[in-house]
């Protein structure tokens, strides 16, 4: 059996999933393959940068014609089966020889482009509901589902069936799988904290349709329920199925981008309109996903991911990860400091190793762009100071051709320097990667504790459109495909502990740093600010005192006029006092929105009130633990186990809902874009 362990690093793959019908004509099986294969291609090169994963059964027809074309494509396989390995060998073979089925699935799966199979829990082969969360588990964990599917409708005992599957797609997966739908699900720990959530979770699968011919007879399709008999398959025709629940957000999104229908080279129009399901097809990909998908490549160019899918001398990644042997030390210890209690038993467990480093890679560039960001912000106020004040020249001079040539040149490269920074969505990135990190981490200690939860059905809510993606590339780090979460369950509650303790213990060590550093700088810059008010007070009286006395006084006219070249550079009669002091006023109004500006945005954690109420919120679970601790610690441990587990559950949702918000609050800010803006997700800004 095959071994292989996903070996992409922090990269984000593109996660495909198939779903189809077994019977599906022989003679088709070639033109379908060739069909996927040009899909991935296409995606490949769309999106050269990322790396492409297929989630298939493996079982015969649909998912071994799509296995093909992904091996043929150079694309990796991950065979996710509903059940125990040995009784899925049970199923194969019902369509023909067994033997020669049996010998296709395992070259399939033990195959140099396969990783190692996951089997879902289930009780035995013939339970119907092993099908439906597979297709649960496919739907939560793949960003595109090929479905090599009839086109007809069908009702009846088919649970987890190829319809079923597309319904549960396109409509929402049934309530009773919502715990499905967690990647961590497949872990087998009784300790879970998953939960029915109604507004939170929801799919956004897309789906890619290859309409096949069946072999089946019209009399058997009727007895599995089939409701378009007379409905003749479109053999080989493909498009996309949006599902419901998106459907609306894509449709918004078009007409916040002005998107445009234009024809394709079939001559006809992406957006096809809604099937007899309701269910809204494109004949092209929808630019609301292929915006999420551009995203997603565009994270891992961040990250020094090359086309080849290799990494970078000197990009994050290849920083992080060089010298491994001390890479375990290290990578803990960055996490949040090498006292924090705690440390030694999760460095000797290897908890969470692989979640860890994407954690930090999102850190990295977080911090990596909020550098650029606060740099670009210094360097925007300082050409702002210039080309305000060669504008005060402008006026105080008389407009004279030197100080008129420097205005322009000045103002031109403010403004080229602004809209780069602006279109190079700067200080977004730096929120965005910030949120990412932040919920990598609360998924990280919920995996250290033996919670299973995911962290992005929580986030949903607040990643609807422009945060889309974010979604997207945390369903795809936190599955078990990219995972070895079965390290996890042979932790020790020593280990699980420490895990706890150095989370809490970390980041109210790292709050209180925190607090102080804010609150220096708050000081710092209120008394630069306080220097400033006082010097323009100053200056306003001594300006309406000159005012009242009518001084009009002429204070450079020995010097004569200023000539260069033949130009006259200064006309000294229009040089007066009361110039200078409107001078002094407006430069110095200048210099305090700059202050302004740039003291926001280094308070980027947020104030010193802000960092005592982070603080405090991991202050109160650790003193709700201590008292669960002295009143069920030894007279029932496993109700204290229990509540504690709910008290970090707690804690990491208000942690994500914390960060989310201060996310959302700071997206519009970019240089202080005004509040009645709308930042889109391609950047644009529209108004209200």
């Amino acid at each position: 059996m095959s071994s292989r362990i996903y070996e992409g690093g922090p990269g984000v793959p593109l996660m495909f999933s198939v779903t189809g019908h077994m019977d599906i004509p022989e003679k088709d099986h070639d033109l379908i393959r060739n069909k996927i294969k040009d899909l991935f291609l296409s995606y490949r090169k769309r999106y050269p940068n990322t790396k492409l994963i297929l989630i298939t059964p493996l079982a015969e027809g649909a998912d071994r014609i799509a296995a093909k074309a992904a091996t043929d494509a150079g694309v990796m396989l991950a065979p996710v089966l509903p059940m125990d390995i040995r009784r899925y060998e049970g199923t194969l073979g019902g369509s023909g020889d067994k033997d020669a089925s049996m010998k296709e699935f395992y070259e399939l799966m033990n195959g140099k482009a396969s990783y190692s199979p996951i089997e879902l829990p289930s009780d035995n082969k013939d339970d119907p509901d092993c099908y439906r969360n597979l297709a649960a588990y496919m739907i939560a964990t793949s960003h595109i589902m090929i479905a090599l599917w009839d086109g007809r409708r069908y009702t009846g005992n088919i649970a987890g069936g190829t319809y079923d599957t597309l319904r549960m797609a396109c409509k929402g997966v049934d309530e009773d799988l919502h715990e499905m739908t967690h990647p961590m699900s497949p872990v087998k720990n009784t300790r879970t904290m998953s939960r029915e959530v109604y507004l939170n979770v929801t799919e956004d699968c897309l789906v890619y349709h290859i309409e096949v011919d069946r072999l089946a007879p019209h009399d058997k399709l009727k007895e599995k329920g089939c409701l378009d008999l007379d409905h003749p398959p479109k053999n080989l025709s493909a498009r996309y199925i949006v599902p419901h629940m998106v459907a609306a957000d894509i449709a918004q999104y078009e007409i916040n981008n002005g998107v445009s229908a234009p024809d394709n080279d079939d001559g006809t129009e992406p957006f096809l309109g809604p099937t007899r399901d309701g269910w809204n097809t494109y004949g092209d990909l929808p630019d609301y996903f292929d915006n999420m998908f551009s995203r997603l490549n565009e994270m891992n160019r961040d990250m020094g991911i090359t086309e080849g899918h290799g990494i970078a001398e000197g990009s994050i990644v290849s920083d992080i990860c060089s010298g491994t042997s001390q890479m375990d030390s290290r990578m803990y210890d960055d996490l949040l400091g090498s006292d924090t209690p705690g440390t030694s038993e999760i460095k000797d467990s290897g908890l969470m190793y692989d979640m860890v480093l994407r954690m930090k890679v999102a850190d990295r560039l977080a911090m990596k762009y909020q550098t650029t960001s606060f740099s670009n912000i210094r360097k925007s106020i300082v050409l702002g100071l210039i080309s305000a004040a060669f504008l005060q020249f402008y006026f105080l001079f008389g407009g004279a051709a030197l100080i008129i040539a420097l205005y322009s040149v000045s103002l031109v490269v403010a403004i080229l320097f602004f809209r780069k920074h602006k279109s190079g969505k700067i200080f977004s990135k730096f929120i965005e990667y910030r949120l990412l990190a932040e919920s990598m981490r609360v998924g990280c200690y919920w995996g250290m504790l033996g919670i299973n939860d995911s962290t992005e059905s929580i986030c949903y809510g607040y990643m609807k459109n422009d945060m889309m993606w974010a979604k997207a590339i945390l369903s795809a780090w936190g599955s078990y495909i990219l995972n070895d979460y079965d390290r996890i369950n042979e932790c020790s509650e020593e280990q699980r502990d420490g895990a706890g303790r150095y989370w809490i213990e970390g980041q109210k060590k790292y709050h209180k740093r925190k607090k102080e550093k804010n609150r220096r700088k708050s000081a710092k810059y209120g008394r630069y600010m306080m220097v400033v008010e006082r010097s323009m007070l100053v200056i306003s009286v001594a300006a309406f005192v000159l005012s009242m006395i009518s001084l009009g006084e002429e204070i450079l006219g020995s010097i004569g006029e200023l000539m260069f070249g033949g130009i006259v550079l200064m006309f000294p009669e229009d040089v007066t006092t009361m110039t200078l002091v409107r001078v002094m006023l407006a430069v110095l109004s200048i210099v305090t929105a700059a202050i302004a500006v740039y003291s926001d945005k280094m308070l980027h954690g947020g104030s010193e009130q802000n960092m005592e109420a982070k603080y405090r919120m991991f202050d109160i679970a650790d003193e709700r633990i201590n008292i669960a601790k002295e009143s069920l610690g030894k007279k029932d441990p496993e109700r204290f186990l229990d509540v504690k587990l709910h008290i970090y559950y707690e804690l990491g949702v208000q942690c994500i809902n914390e960060t989310n918000d201060w996310a959302f609050e700071h997206m519009n800010k970019d240089m202080d874009a005004p509040e009645n803006n709308i930042l889109q997700s391609d950047g644009a800004v529209v108004k209200k």
